[in-house]
């Protein structure tokens, strides 16, 4: 199964933040991934439909057929934290530290699950009079 990987490094949001978008679409074909996060309020789902847009470019270049795409695993993890200071009284500071965030993309070609035959208790019955 032929597989895209994209990669979103320095994210200047929370992890926990673009994660609320992230589980969203995981496991969801891209067509409807895409319409979720171009309709989504959240700030992170802008970020992550580039992203997306992205890996389909990618898809396209492997030659992988659009509509049998899905997003196979999407993971958000820390980045490196910016350290910043405030003034506080008494002549000190608070430290501030701003999140980061690093988000991995993986689209694969869905396989084509055969279908199971529906059998009706007639050719059920049928099948066991030819094995007595």
């Amino acid at each position: 199964m032929a597989h895209v990987t994209v990669q979103l490094n320095r994210l200047r949001l929370s992890p926990n933040k673009v994660r609320l978008v992230a589980t969203l679409v995981r496991g969801k074909p891209v067509n409807w991934a895409a319409e979720q996060l171009a309709f989504s309020p959240l700030r992170a789902a802008h970020y992550l439909g580039k992203l997306l847009k992205s890996a389909m470019a990618a898809a396209d270049h492997k030659n992988l057929a659009k509509n049998a795409l899905f997003i196979k695993a999407i993971t958000v993890d820390e980045g490196k934290k910016l350290k910043r200071f405030i003034p506080a009284p008494r002549g000190r500071s608070y430290k501030i530290q701003k999140q980061t965030s690093h988000v991995t993309l993986m689209l694969a070609e869905r396989e084509e699950i055969p279908k199971r035959e529906i059998r009706t208790t007639k050719q059920i019955q049928k099948e066991n009079e030819i094995k007595k």
